[in-house]
């Protein structure tokens, strides 16, 4: 899933709970996957200033038939970007598809932003954990396998934005994002409650309250939201059952690695303990 206004409040949240232990330093954040970032100019404005805005960069290649042949992502500065958008005879010549996305996107005034630029604003260090390099700048992994030394402890903040549901060994996934994370370090997941093949998975709150109070972790909240809307999160049970409607959920779960441990384990559900 790509991060939307929903998304980057939540980012932000984490964000506020990791700089007291932090301090004045860049806030390493680790993303499992790289994450398009689609906001419309009001809200890219009121997120990074005028300044901000003035000096972010907008992703173009999804509208080139030229730049969609190789992997690598292309952007350019959102007003130059925006203004080849907007202009015809520009799209022409660098040969910019009149693709259906495109003309939404000019309709709607939503563009896709890049995300180093946008988590740089906040203070943070932005690190894509991935098994494609589409920029260049990935840590390059398949989150399927157990991390490399090297990605041991170093990330402040460790974000799951949509991205566990698409791999297959999920229980692998969880060890590395604890592995992966420094002590006192907060974890964000972003992932489906009910979002029908969306991807291998759907997830319960229990599955992550479980696993992390098991593994040196406190939950801090968790909550869901209709995928893709302005809807307020809403608190929801860590063990209960509950109903939601009939419609793409997703739930936004937050906890803190308290204690640093070396042996990760499996959690017994706690109705069976």
């Amino acid at each position: 899933m790509a991060f939307e206004m929903q998304c980057i409040r939540k980012v932000k949240e984490v964000v506020q709970y990791a700089r007291p232990y932090v301090g004045e330093e860049r806030i390493q954040v680790g993303c499992l996957g790289y994450q398009d970032i689609i906001l419309s100019t009001a809200q890219a404005r009121a997120l990074l200033g005028a300044e901000g805005y003035m000096r972010s960069l907008t992703r173009w290649d999804v509208y080139s038939s030229a730049k969609r042949k190789n992997r690598k992502l292309a952007f350019l500065p959102t007003l130059e970007a925006k203004a080849i958008f907007a202009d015809p005879k520009a799209r022409e010549k660098l040969k910019i598809d009149k693709l259906p996305s495109l003309l939404r996107a000019l309709q709607q005034d939503v563009f896709i932003y890049e995300t180093q630029n946008i988590f740089a604003g906040f203070g943070c260090e932005y690190s894509a954990i991935d098994v494609i390099a589409h920029t260049g700048t990935e840590k390059i992994h398949d989150l399927n396998y157990p991390i490399t030394d090297n990605l041991r402890d170093v990330f402040d903040i460790v974000v799951d934005g949509g991205t566990m549901e698409h791999c297959f060994n999920v229980p692998e996934v969880l060890f590395n994002i604890v592995k992966m994370l420094k002590l006192n370090g907060f974890i964000l997941h972003i992932s489906p409650i009910t979002y029908p093949n969306h991807g291998y998975y759907n997830f319960n709150p229990v599955l992550f309250h479980e696993f992390y109070t098991h593994n040196g972790c406190k939950t801090i909240s968790c909550t869901c939201a209709v995928v893709y809307s302005e809807d307020q999160p809403k608190t929801i049970p860590l063990s209960d059952t509950f109903e939601l409607p009939l419609q793409n959920t997703v739930m936004f779960f937050i906890a803190q690695k308290i204690i640093a441990t070396n042996s990760i384990g499996f959690p017994l559900q706690g109705i069976y303990r």
